[in-house]
């Protein structure tokens, strides 16, 4: 691993948080870490404002939040294929690559998986830094020429709905999305490519108005698909009501420890219905989500409704966003 980074460390700047509820830009002492990408862009999504209010006991404060980075290496890695100058989207973590999941290719699912922006360092800064043992670990593929900055930083949310859709089987023809924010609406455009019918609902109706670009207003008949995208009170009680006799109820956003499924036993064994849980993504469901973004498979340009600067980061993770906004990206220099 060559260094060639032209940043120095004290030019670097990060929006760092610091106690629940408040968030402040400060220059990164890095001491140990090595700056290996240069941040171009990183999107803000639910998660990243949840762990602002309430972090979860993993992150240890202060802590750099955000995992939808996109950049410029900073380095030569020998042997990965990529070098100093590449464009490059980060797999939000750092897996063991020994274990039986990681070695299957699932390693989001890996015991001792580290998590960018929680357990590490995220990508709401100037660069993105790690301890230099960790650097080769890091998962990057490359962004095509015809992806802007911040139309790359939407790879690893594609890429999660992607892991969420995986392992459904064919034949199924009407899918019920729960929830119509960004990642109910990449879902929606991913059963749209399969030629199923799609169906929305959102506690919203502003928010459920403009989605049905995407698809039509849910009419009531069971859903051989339902795909759970909010996290409301009774978002997943609602999706398991209408799933079909022999349906798939994807659970894919995270719910409140007081979360009913609505369901007993003896529901799942007589309708024969499947619930498959659904968590981050794979490295192959980032590259897949690049190749799609890249042909066009999934336009998803209107779902960037804000671009801003790193100086207003701390503003934006304090702000209640509109049912009208999707998803926020923070730039640096586009």
């Amino acid at each position: 691993m060559q260094d060639n980074s032209d940043l120095t460390d004290h030019e670097l700047r990060a929006v760092f948080l610091k106690r629940p509820g408040f968030a402040e830009i400060d220059r990164l002492d890095p001491g140990d870490l090595v700056p290996f990408l240069e941040v171009c862009a990183c999107g803000i999504c639910c998660t990243d404002r949840k762990a602002f209010a309430v972090p979860p006991r993993a992150m240890s404060l202060p802590r750099i939040p955000g995992h939808e980075v996109a950049g410029r290496m900073l380095l030569d890695m020998p042997g990965s294929g990529l070098k100093r100058g590449d464009r490059v989207v980060l797999w939000p973590a750092l897996a063991c690559g020994r274990c039986r999941l990681c070695k299957s290719g699932r390693q989001n699912l890996c015991s001792s998986i580290l998590l960018f922006g929680c357990h590490l360092h995220g990508g709401l800064a100037e660069a993105l830094f790690l301890p230099r043992e960790l650097v080769p670990g890091a998962r990057l593929i490359k962004i095509p020429e015809n992806l802007s900055w911040h139309m790359a930083s939407l790879c690893e949310p594609l890429a999660c709905v992607l892991n969420g859709f995986r392992r459904l089987s064919d034949g199924f023809q009407r899918c019920l999305v729960v929830g119509a924010g960004l990642m109910g609406r990449l879902a929606a455009r991913v059963a749209g490519l399969s030629g199923m019918e799609v169906l929305l609902h959102d506690i919203h109706p502003g928010r459920l108005e403009q989605a049905l670009a995407d698809g039509n207003r849910f009419n009531g008949l069971p859903a051989d698909i339902v795909f759970v995208a909010a996290s409301g009170e009774g978002a997943v009680e609602f999706g398991i009501r209408n799933l079909a006799p022999g349906g798939t109820a994807v659970l894919f956003s995270g719910q409140g420890r007081d979360c009913s499924l609505g369901v007993t036993h003896n529901d799942i064994h007589r309708r024969e219905f499947s619930l498959q849980g659904a968590y981050g993504c794979r490295e192959k469901d980032m590259r897949t989500a690049m190749s799609m973004l890249s042909r066009g498979d999934v336009k998803a340009g209107d779902l960037i409704t804000g671009l801003i600067s790193l100086e207003e980061v701390p503003g934006e993770l304090c702000r209640t966003t509109g049912v009208d906004e999707y998803r926020t990206v923070m730039v640096n220099g586009e």
